[in-house]
């Protein structure tokens, strides 16, 4: 019955067979490879086994017939079948094998070389791919009957790789191309068996054969392809040039039946021939390590890694010349930073494995899962644990003795003045790198061989000609002179670290990560590095290149190591004294001065250096050694007092590395820092002034509350009695300005709480204020009215009680300095120098709102007193003073605008309509004038509204807003003060509109009849009179 079966089987096979011959269609195809999987299926249940591989006859007659197949589809199709078939039958007998060969190498040379379709190319790439896999179920026959059978085959398995190659080259698609790979791959690769060593000798001299096409396919685009595909050739090669590049003779075959002009294709692989490929091999190596050596994908690092590795193990000992190349680009590859740590200590330890130095614990290699044919992305695995496992894998002498001679040519090399940056950078980070690999790798066996000192300074050196200050200057030029201090009194509060750090990032050296390993390589055994950084500062001339160097290696190293040298740690803060003086508070001698003339440093350079000089007292500085705070704190509060937006910050974050609660900590520490800043006046120094005012501005109310801030005003209105220098009385009101606003925060928070009598007198200035001001509170007053400055002072029987009150505050210190303070401010608001006036009339407004709030009998007397300056102020020759007398006058019109009404009215509005109406035309190119005009026009409106003004001035006012809406830059600004103004003369304004309005109808009227014509006549835009009336008819 079976046989019956079998018989019908091959009959029907026999039909099909015809019809797809003379009817090659896709379903004939697929119906006959049907029919011969039936027949495989119906032997394979008779027989249990199949010995032969017969099936495959009527198969290889279709794929004779090749041409007949025309069409691509049922080409493609015909080609699937056999993917299918190869996979379900295995090719057991030399008959087969041979036809197939030949067959393949006819229709790659007449159909696949010469087509243009990638995806026929890449489907019989596949199809010989499952071919090569089909043969290799029988090892003997792959090995010895097909590749080891040079005589026959090696023309043919040269075509074979000649032409992969060639389509390799020719295809772009990605993954197109990774199939090529895999199918060389399965050509090449030799699984574990007893008969390993032979197979290898045979696949090794196929290679050789092939090596300088095979090189060259895959070096020719290098640094232009994909990753996966860089992966993948890496692998490739480094399987390639182990099984290759060896010394070994000529594979044993019968050599005499052998034709002529094969023999010579079979190269002897001795050491010429070796030599030879190192000079080949050794470019590509360089090409490799530049295009990927410091490669985003782990993968690719890590091939490249693996395959310098193959050479290093296997071929170090003949390729010379690439074996150093090979090792120093494993140097530099563990030396760069990576996310995956594993990996990189991966390859440390084998590095170890090389140098013979001795490893703590092997790491843990999970090994794939294994497979008959390894696949080309396990190979990685397999060949990392093979070089854990091997117990005669070192490194060549010869290489040996060319590391300790490579890292002190690359001590000795100078970084070259002028290349373009990219260059520097690669250049630069290689060395680095470079001397990391070096140094981790045979340090031990320098402090032997070499002169430690000598070492010392050239490693020195090289660090200081690596590093590239210059470029980071002139990158971050708009950071390092930005000039934008914040005068909010409590900077802390807006200081967020993430921010800084994200922001002076940019100020790290671009080979940061490297300095640091080197930093911590080298100090980790030789702690004397510091001592010899020391040493190298120039203290004659601070700022220069070396020194913003040495800074920056001292931060780094202090980031882990302490400071046991106290005196180093003075240097570093006596340095830093003598920088952070602000230019423009210096006070030079006239020799000084000369000197500073010829030798002007950019204002970039100082600002850098102080920057690392900062960074390197931060890491320094142990808060739990009171010596090093007392001369340390002060000097942070004159770099926050800095305009450079650089030194301000870092010193901020100084000051916050120390505290997260900075105003505790400065009441803790102001004994020292008032004795400094004291110190620091009677010396004529500047600097004394600028350490106060942050001193209270970052205290705050725990600073100002301190019962020796009373000795601090005395001392400072002392100096101003003996007449000082002009940036003296600057710095003091300064200081007045910031004081004053701190006071009156700290009395606008108490005010808002209910307020209870103290019967025992302090010496606290928030007491003496909330005690001023309930001695002039009603005794029956509601909370709410405590918070409102008593102005009525004419009851009679009050008298005695007010007398009295008067004798207890001049008996309180706080109001004798407030008395003086006043009388300062009288006495330098007609000041000669500009500076000081506009310093003064800055300061007024916080010292207005304080003595209005705390004290209306202080306050009131100092208008009095001040009047007469301030109507002079609007007649300076420095626009930026009247500005600033401007906002005097506003501050004076919300706090006190009764008792300054007729004032104002008298003597400060004609002047200021004065000015609007002489200075409506002057042009935006005299910014001073231009700005002051502005200032007074968006402001005028405010100080209307806050005193009680006559007919005939208000309608000259608005008539001459009127004229501003004709200037098209201001117009705006007028139109705003206009709706400012409508609440309170809104009839006025209307009245206006209508008179002076010049329209075609009251044009031509006034043109023909003798009538009153209102002047001047002014024609308004539209669009500013149409809104004006929308709001003039809400009222």
């Amino acid at each position: 019955m079976s046989s019956n079966i079998n018989s019908q089987l091959i009959l029907n096979l026999d039909t099909t067979l015809r019809n797809v011959l003379q009817q090659p269609t896709i379903n004939n195809i697929h119906l006959c490879f049907s029919l011969i999987k039936q027949c495989h299926y119906r032997r394979f249940e008779d027989e249990k086994t199949v010995q032969d591989d017969n099936l495959y006859i009527p198969a290889i007659l279709l794929l004779r017939q090749f041409n007949r197949f025309q069409n691509p589809s049922t080409f493609d199709k015909l080609l699937e079948e056999f993917i299918l078939l190869f996979q379900l039958i295995p090719i057991s007998t030399k008959k087969i094998l041979d036809d197939l060969l030949c067959i393949i190498s006819i229709i790659l040379t007449k159909r696949i070389m010469i087509t243009n379709d990638e995806v026929q190319q890449d489907l019989f790439i596949r199809f010989f791919h499952s071919f090569c896999l089909s043969i290799k179920t029988n090892l003997n026959l792959f090995y010895k009957e097909f590749l080891g059978n040079f005589n026959q085959n090696l023309p043919i398995i040269g075509h074979y790789i000649s032409c992969l190659l060639q389509l390799y080259e020719k295809i772009n698609t990605l993954d197109y191309r990774i199939n090529i790979i895999n199918t060389l791959w399965s050509l090449i690769y030799i699984n574990k068996n007893e008969n390993e060593n032979e197979f290898r000798l045979i696949i090794g001299q196929i290679l050789a054969c092939f090596l300088p096409g095979i090189l060259k396919t895959f070096a020719q685009d290098i640094g232009s392809i994909h990753q996966r595909l860089v992966h993948a050739n890496l692998i490739l090669l480094s399987y390639i040039i182990q099984i290759s590049v060896n010394l070994s003779s000529k594979y044993n075959f019968e050599t005499n039946l052998m034709k002529d002009e094969l023999r010579d294709i079979v190269v002897e692989r001795n050491e010429q021939w070796l030599s030879i490929v190192d000079t080949h091999l050794a470019p590509i190596l360089q090409r490799l390590t530049n295009d990927y050596v410091n490669h985003e994908s782990l993968n690719v690092r890590q091939a490249l890694a693996n395959f310098m590795l193959t050479i290093l193990c296997y071929c170090s000992l003949w390729l010379k010349i690439s074996a150093n190349m090979a090792l120093k680009t494993m140097l530099v590859i563990v030396s760069s930073t990576n996310e995956d740590q594993k990996e990189i200590e991966i390859m440390k330890v084998l590095l170890k494995k090389l140098f013979k130095l001795p490893i703590e614990s092997l790491p843990v290699i999970l090994s794939q899962p294994s497979s008959s044919e390894s696949s080309i992305l396990t190979y990685e695995t397999e060949f990392i644990n093979e070089i854990l496992n091997s117990s005669n894998i070192i490194l060549s002498d010869h290489l040996l003795i060319e590391c300790q001679a490579d890292l002190f040519q690359l001590l000795e090399q100078q970084q070259q003045q002028q290349i373009s940056s990219s260059s520097i950078l690669t250049d630069r980070r290689w060395r680095l790198q470079l001397f990391i690999g070096y140094y981790t790798f045979i340090h031990s066996h320098i402090d032997f061989l070499f002169d430690m000192d000598a070492f010392t300074d050239k490693l020195f050196r090289f660090i200081l000609n690596t590093l590239d200050f210059n470029t980071l200057i002139r990158s971050n030029l708009n950071l390092l002179n930005e000039s934008s201090l914040s005068n909010t009194n409590n900077t802390t509060k807006n200081f967020d670290l993430n921010e800084y750090n994200s922001v002076y990032k940019h100020l790290k050296s671009d080979v940061h990560y490297e300095i640091e390993q080197i930093i911590k390589l080298f100090t980790s055994s030789h702690s004397n590095f510091i001592d010899y950084l020391f040493e190298q500062i120039n203290q004659k001339k601070i700022i220069n290149e070396n020194n913003q160097k040495i800074f920056y290696l001292l931060s780094i190293i202090f980031e882990e190591k302490n400071l046991n040298n106290f005196e180093d740690y003075q240097v570093l803060l006596s340095l830093l004294s003598q920088l952070i003086c602000d230019d423009n508070y210096q006070k030079p001698t006239k020799k000084r001065k000369k000197s500073h003339l010829k030798q002007e440093e950019p204002i970039s350079n100082r600002n850098l250096t102080i920057y690392f000089l900062l960074q390197c007292i931060r890491t320094i500085t142990r808060i739990d050694q009171i010596e090093h705070l007392i001369d340390y704190i002060p000097l942070l509060l004159l770099c926050h007092s800095s305009k450079y937006t650089i030194i301000h910050q870092t010193s901020l974050l100084c000051l916050t590395s120390i505290s997260n609660n900075l105003p505790s900590f400065l009441v803790s520490q102001s004994e020292y820092i008032i004795d400094s800043s004291l110190k620091k006046l009677q010396t004529s120094s500047y600097d004394g002034y600028l350490i106060l005012i942050e001193f209270i501005r970052l205290g705050n109310t725990n600073v100002i509350n301190l019962p020796i801030m009373t000795h601090v005003i005395e001392q400072l209105l002392l100096e101003l009695s003996c007449l000082p220098p002009i940036e003296c009385i600057e710095l003091t009101f300064q200081f007045l300005n910031v004081f004053c606003q701190q006071v009156l925060d700290i009395v606008d928070k108490n005010t808002k709480l209910k307020s209870t009598l103290i019967s025992q007198q302090t010496k606290s200035l928030t007491d003496f204020t909330l005690n001023l001001q309930q001695q002039y509170a009603p005794q029956n007053s509601s909370d709410n009215e405590l918070n409102n400055n008593n102005n009525d002072g004419d009851g009679d029987g009050d008298d005695d009680d007010d007398n009295n009150d008067e004798k207890k505050q001049d008996k309180h210190p706080w109001h004798k300095m407030l008395v003086s303070i006043v009388d300062v401010f009288q006495h330098f608001i007609s000041h000669s120098n500009n500076h000081v006036r506009s310093y003064v009339l800055d300061a007024f407004p916080s010292l207005a709102h304080l003595l209005s709030t705390i004290d209306e009998n202080l306050f009131l007397p100092l208008v009095h007193k001040l009047w007469p300056g301030l109507i002079y102020r609007l007649y300076d020759i420095d626009y930026n003073i009247r500005i600033r007398c401007l906002t005097t006058i506003q501050c004076l019109c919300n706090i006190c605008s009764d008792f300054v009404d007729r004032r104002i009215r008298q003597d400060i509005l004609p002047i200021l309509i004065q000015h609007l109406e002489n200075n409506r035309l002057i042009s935006s190119t005299n910014k001073l004038e231009y700005r002051y005009m502005k200032f007074l026009l968006i402001n005028i409106g405010t100080i209307i509204n806050a005193i009680t003004i006559n007919i005939n001035d208000i309608e000259k006012i608005i008539l001459i807003l009127f004229q501003y809406l004709q200037i098209e830059e201001l117009a705006l600004n007028a139109y705003e003060q206009l709706i400012l103004l409508i609440d309170k003369y809104s009839d006025i304004i209307w009245l206006q509109l209508i008179l002076h309005d010049e329209n075609e109808y009251r044009k031509g009227y006034f043109n023909k009849m003798k009538v009153y014509k209102p002047e001047p006549m002014l024609t308004i835009d539209p669009k500013w009179k149409s809104n004006l009336l929308v709001c003039l008819n809400k009222y």
